[in-house]
């Protein structure tokens, strides 16, 4: 899975790696997003161009009548993702690509979790292949949700390539940036040929590191949360 993930890039270096159509955003560098908490995420505007928006990350189905009933849907499956109703018309119509520096993975037992960081072995931001949806809450929960229409997002995940595989199990769909147009593509014809793109990265595309067991919290932020142990 991935439950955890840090974007640290400008808006420049994310404007330069996607191309975004839209205006500069205000972007504060975070270290531990998770989940519930708000995402940066590329996705086609209405105009056909990459736009970013920030979303809600846990995918909340349109149909949800009470989301805070579900389970939190911060990931959707490679091998379940076109089957599953809450995920399977997002999947269909709705595609985005959700920027990192880096994701984390815990090993360990309950209780002494070990968290270590996962980042491109060539330094280049990591593009986690994700699917978006908005739900509209009745008007008695517009007030709980502080908005009338709740647009989220979840990450696709696939099982792991092999030379990661002893740290977790499952592990984010990783983009490469000529994948890019096809996985955004919004015309259904192009379905079977994304979903070819939905598989683990290469052997090597990844490299791993301990860090600091202060990542664990979610309450915690800061850039030293991404050095190294040894450096934390």
């Amino acid at each position: 899975m991935c439950g955890r993930f840090s974007n640290r890039l400008s808006w420049q270096e994310l404007h330069d790696l996607y191309d975004l159509s839209n205006v500069p955003m205000n972007l504060a560098p975070r270290s531990n997003v998770a989940p519930t908490q708000q995402a940066l995420a590329i996705r086609r505007g209405e105009d056909g161009r990459r736009q970013a928006a920030m979303l809600r990350w846990g995918l909340i189905p349109f149909f949800a009548k009470d989301p805070k009933k579900l389970p939190m849907m911060v990931n959707a499956r490679v091998e379940t993702i076109a089957t599953l109703p809450s995920f399977r018309d997002a999947v269909k119509k709705r595609h985005a690509i959700v920027p990192a520096c880096g994701y984390y993975e815990w090993t360990g037992p309950k209780g002494a979790k070990e968290p270590w960081r996962f980042v491109r072995a060539d330094g280049k931001p990591i593009s986690l292949a994700a699917i978006w949806e908005r739900w509209t809450p009745k008007a008695d929960q517009v007030e709980a949700w502080g908005e009338q229409a709740v647009e989220s997002v979840a990450i696709v995940t696939a099982e792991p390539s092999p030379d990661i595989a002893h740290i977790h199990d499952r592990m984010p769909v990783v983009l490469e940036q000529t994948d890019f147009d096809l996985w955004l593509d919004p015309d259904p014809a192009q379905l079977e040929r994304q979903m070819a793109l939905l598989k683990p990265a290469a052997a090597g595309t990844l490299r791993y590191y301990r860090v600091s067991d202060r990542v664990n919290s979610s309450r915690n932020e800061g850039p030293e949360l991404i050095e190294p142990l040894a450096a934390a």
